[in-house]
């Protein structure tokens, strides 16, 4: 969906920047549990004719997981943001997955992006 307000964005040449902020207070604000966070991929894609910015990352809950039962240990996620041309706010699409419903889906969402 359309990129919310609440973040900058100057254009194009300004998409990493957008992706890193958006990824900071994703992080921050839906992932409470205590956890280590690593940046895999910090890059620029192509959707289509689209220029666009990719963070993915790997967050590590090991240590909560392990005290408290839980089924997986590490998520995979990624923060995707794609210009969508003059006067229009980029297009955001975040996905997060779990260790234990196979992290690889990360990887198929980001290469099956297309433009709308």
């Amino acid at each position: 969906g359309p990129l919310s307000d609440r973040y900058p964005y100057a254009g194009p040449g300004g998409l990493a920047d957008t992706a890193k902020i958006v990824y900071g207070d994703f992080v921050e604000r839906f992932y409470s549990l205590e956890k280590t966070a690593k940046v895999t991929k910090d890059q620029e894609l192509r959707i289509g004719d689209r220029q666009a910015w990719l963070v993915q990352y790997e967050l590590d809950f090991t240590k909560v997981s392990e005290e408290r039962g839980y089924k997986w240990k590490k998520e995979n996620g990624a923060v995707v943001i794609m210009d969508r041309g003059q006067g229009e706010r980029p297009a955001l699409v975040f996905v997060s997955v779990p260790d234990n419903l196979g992290t690889d889906v990360v990887d198929q969402v980001v290469s099956s992006l297309r433009p709308a």
